[in-house]
């Protein structure tokens, strides 16, 4: 195995990162927290920094295929402690504290732009969505398995993934709104609730706010919260039935304001 199955301790011997100042030119577009309560940032064309707590400073993590110059657009911390990085157009990366290794096309891998990345809670999976569908990595096997995000025949290109404590996978798309797989088929079909194409005619109702879904999150009590361009919606039957709360601007945003809340 390539990887040391252990927490990450970002030992240095091969100048794996150097010191960050993520001041006002940064672009962050990702987060996530590592086993060891360290923040990881992903960002626009600097790929991934991290902040130490115990030291209280910043750190770049660096690469040989420059991945200190790219653009990361999703980060997830595994069942080992590693994190995954998904790139703009350089497919997915795992660092283990010492070396990284490359996910594309040639390793298993389906699409080079990864837009999400999650951990299934049941086999400690790696799951990543990219702009061909879902791609699954064994935690046990290292194989990698591709789930088309199909519905009525077409392809649904995803925008974010997030897993429930069961194992129910929620992948957010661009334009078909939520599509829910089960592990009791082994995820082989969705079930999607696709939400209305424009955005709502009131600031609160029943239903998905917007088909054009942005993140998910499932959080400690099994709610799915989801961010559209319509505001938030929420569900908290396992993605049955939906809210939606555009928020109390929303009067201001119908009519084409900006800043409306100021």
């Amino acid at each position: 195995m390539l990887f040391r199955t252990a927490p990450i301790l970002l030992a240095d011997p091969a100048n794996t990162y150097k010191m960050a100042d993520p001041g006002p030119g940064w672009f962050f577009t990702s987060i996530c927290k590592d086993r060891a309560g360290r923040l990881w940032l992903g960002t626009e064309d600097r790929g991934v920094v991290w902040y130490d707590p115990y030291a209280r400073c910043w750190n770049q993590a660096c690469a040989p295929s420059t991945l200190d110059d790219i653009s990361v657009y999703s980060l997830a911390c595994d069942s080992h402690g590693f994190i995954w990085v998904g790139t703009l157009n350089h497919g997915a990366a795992v660092f283990n504290g010492l070396s990284w290794k490359y996910y594309g096309q040639y390793d298993g891998l389906r699409g080079q732009h990864v837009i999400g990345i999650a951990v299934n809670p049941l086999d400690s999976s790696v799951w990543v969505a990219t702009e061909a569908g879902v791609n699954r990595r064994s935690d046990a096997t290292g194989a990698w398995t591709f789930f088309p995000t199909s519905v009525g025949g077409s392809l649904t290109p995803p925008t974010c993934l997030a897993f429930a404590a069961d194992g129910t996978l929620y992948v957010g798309t661009q334009c078909d709104g939520i599509l829910i797989a089960s592990p009791s088929d082994n995820y082989r079909s969705w079930r999607s609730d696709s939400g209305p194409s424009q955005l709502p005619n009131w600031p609160q109702g029943n239903g998905l706010g917007c088909a054009m879904v942005n993140c998910i999150l499932v959080d400690e009590n099994g709610f799915i919260w989801v961010g559209t361009v319509g505001g938030i919606s929420y569900s908290q039957d396992h993605g049955q039935t939906w809210k939606y709360n555009c928020g109390r601007d929303w009067a201001a945003k119908q009519a084409g304001l900006l800043n409306a809340s100021d």
